[in-house]
């Protein structure tokens, strides 16, 4: 489609080019003529109507990579070919959009592309849209470049606008308007990327976006998740279940060559399980290092992979074990733990996700033997690694994908919980993160000012005036001083409030000085008197997720956000913090540090030291040696040096650190009531893929952030906050309670913090 064409008739025509576009020639070419009218006239509807129907008959897709949503479109102008490929899997996270350009002729100088990107709600009430530009440069006497916008998706895309500048002038013939679309997924299921092998191409070819490929049968994986979840919807048009006798794939799964991964971890950040063979680790390990960075930077950010074909016992899990974890830091640490069997009460005949009213029984495999299972896990950073011997996953029995979703836990394998915030439901822990006393009325002030207000508007002026005889002056005098005060009271509030923006922060940041990796977790408040006019400044190795109420049936965000990719920084330069408005973020960050605590050995009689390279100050410090002694320290400045003292019992450390941390749990502050959610009507999930699932309520706490801190403080396996019985870190590794974590970035230069809570841990 050229142009806009609203309510119910967009929503058909969009949703039938998608389905149809991808089935035969016939009803792909009805459907782009059908999107190619300005304006929707009667028998456009009609047929559009008639091709849903045909695709609802069974017509089956020809690819086998049907759950990538989206399309690719191509133009040309001024000797050059852009391509734009939309397809991916549909989820929240950064969805990356790949961009080839090609010229046609010899290029003789460098040529710069302006793209915005628009992607666009269209049908839904109140449309909500957002823009991403970047640059693109194309080399003097190149063949061509392939690169990628990443789109952060938060609502359903359901129409894509790419406007293209050629060296500073705007190209209409190269600009692409109103194509498809793609949705948001069903909570219920994962995002699995399986990675296969490279397929060959021709030398000296212009690069091509990624070619996915076929899907392995993973009809024995389908089988463990309810109907209602495998059938997913687009557009009010749902995909067709597959034909019998033909080969079944999961419709949150695709098939991408490991040389066409992405190179940067935030584009994988709507994945949920990355599948893989060992051999296939090897190869790109060792041709692609950036893209396997970028799998590593995921998995310790909280990513979860399966490598197979480990062979009998797991024999070469340790092999991928060190190409996950580089550097040597595998022994005794936080970051990467020994291998450990699943536990034997987790293989059951279904998924604990969906309770036993929803997920169908599974029986195809003979219990465990206690002393063997088929495979192994072993945490990494916030993430998770299964190595299975098997050397065809999904060939294995149903049973034990349910053994393994089951031993990994639903906290990691959904990306609504594991991130504990969801953009089709409600998120009732919005309110308890809330930048202290802002965005509230001063009650007490206001009835003293209105009492004084009364008093003196009253009877005092009535007797004043009386006695000057000026008593028709009321008429004049009453109304200027209500204007008066008013204004004086809606000024009082916005000195009160301020006129800067106040950020209010909850960290948990993972650091491993032997590999020089680091991620942090982190949940920003905003409270900005006004907002900033710059908008909000993060590095390209952060992703940033919104965290809305969602009381109603509508995002608390701004209709329109915009954002700008530059070198190695993502500006949200507007829509994503509005004047005094809280605002909320979720942000993950994986990169390689320098930060970190340095140990001082003893000399003599001399105690151990401990050098502060965090570059914030240290509240307080618990640290193991070599052989496994405990230490403590506190109030280190940054840079600064302090003496350890031994700690015979860290226990007393350990209650001292959860009493700090308790003082600083999330609440509703006092006097404040959320708002009732009792309109919420939930009509965006009609429009994609609305099937109720009955699935937990999403809930902050089930997110990595509050898993870490739960872990750090008191212990592994607690699933709530409770004063810890003591335990002891591991050797060479320590807990500290900072001032401000060295790897969360606020987005906004000198914001006022307040009341925040920084965990580090770390090995060295």
């Amino acid at each position: 489609m050229r142009r806009y064409v609203g309510g119910m008739s967009h929503r058909i025509v969009i949703g039938c080019r998608e389905q149809c576009a991808e089935r035969t020639p016939v009803l792909a070419s009805s459907a782009r003529r059908i999107a190619g009218f300005v304006n929707v006239r009667p028998f456009v509807v009609c047929s559009a109507l008639l091709i849903s129907f045909a695709c609802m008959l069974g017509l089956q897709p020809h690819r086998a990579h049907a759950a990538a949503s989206g399309t690719t479109v191509t133009s040309a102008a001024k000797g050059i070919a852009l391509t734009v490929s939309t397809q991916w899997l549909d989820g929240s996270g950064y969805r990356p959009i790949q961009v080839a350009v090609a010229p046609t002729t010899p290029l003789l100088a460098d040529q710069t592309l302006h793209l915005e990107f628009h992607a666009k709600l269209t049908y839904y009430p109140g449309n909500r849209e957002i823009a991403v530009s970047q640059d693109i440069e194309l080399p003097a006497g190149s063949t061509g470049v392939v690169d990628t916008i990443a789109v952060p998706q938060y609502f359903p895309f359901h129409q894509f606008n790419v406007e293209v500048w050629l060296n500073g002038r705007y190209s209409s013939k190269l600009s692409q308007r109103g194509f498809g679309g793609a949705g948001i997924k069903l909570e219920g299921l994962p995002n699995v990327l399986v990675v296969g092998s490279p397929v060959a191409g021709v030398a000296g070819a212009p690069p091509t976006i990624t070619p996915f490929l076929p899907d392995p049968d993973s009809s024995r994986l389908v089988s463990i998740f309810p109907g209602e979840a495998t059938q997913q919807q687009y557009y009010g048009v749902a995909i067709p279940p597959t034909a019998p006798g033909t080969k079944a794939s999961l419709p949150t799964l695709i098939t991408v060559p490991y040389d066409r991964l992405p190179r940067r971890w935030i584009e994988l950040s709507s994945i949920d399980i990355v599948c893989l063979k060992v051999g296939e680790l090897d190869r790109l390990a060792a041709s692609e290092p950036e893209r396997c960075q970028a799998l590593r930077q995921w998995l310790l950010a909280g990513g979860n992979v399966i490598v197979f074909d480990v062979g009998p016992e797991q024999k070469r899990a340790d092999d991928a074990a060190r190409l996950l974890a580089p550097n040597e830091s595998l022994d005794n640490g936080l970051i990467a733990e020994s291998w450990t069997k699943p536990n034997v009460s987790d293989f059951q005949d279904r998924l604990k996700t969906y309770g036993t009213n929803q997920t169908p029984s599974v029986s195809d495999a003979a219990a465990p033997s206690p002393d063997q299972s088929p495979f192994r896990l072993r945490r990494f950073g916030d993430g998770m690694v299964v190595a299975a011997d098997t050397d065809d996953l999904f060939a294995q029995p149903a049973q034990h994908w349910i053994w393994m979703l089951n031993s990994v836990g639903t906290e990691r394998w959904l990306w609504y919980r594991r991130h504990g915030t969801s953009y089709d439901r409600k998120n009732g822990d919005f309110w308890n993160w809330l930048v202290r006393g802002v965005g509230m009325a001063p009650v007490t002030e206001f009835r003293v000012l209105i009492t004084v207000f009364v008093l003196a508007i009253g009877p005092l002026n009535y007797f004043w005036l009386r006695r000057r005889r000026r008593l028709h002056l009321l008429v004049v005098v009453v109304p200027l001083a209500a204007c008066a005060v008013t204004f004086g009271l809606f000024g009082y509030a916005i000195v009160a409030d301020g006129l800067d923006v106040r950020v209010r922060a909850r960290t948990f940041t993972r650091l491993d000085q032997r590999s020089g990796q680091a991620t942090c977790w982190s949940r920003l408040s905003y409270y900005a008197g006004l907002a900033p006019s710059g908008g909000l400044v993060f590095p390209d190795d952060v992703v940033v997720f919104p965290l809305t109420a969602n009381d109603d049936d509508s995002s608390d965000m701004l209709h329109r956000q915009n954002l700008i990719w530059s070198a190695h920084k993502q500006e949200l330069v507007s829509g994503w913090v509005a004047s005094r408005t809280p605002a909320q973020f979720i942000t993950v960050r994986s990169r390689v540090s320098q930060a970190g605590l340095r140990y001082v050995p003893p000399r003599a009689s001399a105690a151990p030291e401990v050098e502060n390279q965090l570059g914030s100050r240290v509240i307080r410090l618990l640290l193991t040696d070599e052989n496994g002694r405990h230490y403590r320290a506190a109030d280190i400045a940054p840079g600064g040096r302090a003496s350890l003292t031994p700690v015979d019992d860290p226990s007393e450390e350990e209650a001292d650190i959860y009493d700090f941390v308790v003082k600083h749990q999330p609440g509703v502050p006092e006097g404040f009531v959320p708002p009732s959610s009792y309109g919420y009507r939930a009509r965006r999930r009609y429009y994609y893929a609305g099937t109720n699932l009955s699935l937990p309520a999403p809930s902050a706490g089930t997110n990595r952030l509050e898993v870490g801190l739960r872990e750090a403080v008191i212990g592994a396996g607690k699933g709530s906050w409770s004063k810890p019985a003591g335990f002891s870190l591991p050797k060479r590794s320590y807990l500290a309670l900072v001032e401000r974590s060295p790897e969360v970035v606020f987005g906004v230069d000198a914001p006022r913090e307040e009341d925040s809570l920084h965990v580090v841990v770390g090995t060295w």
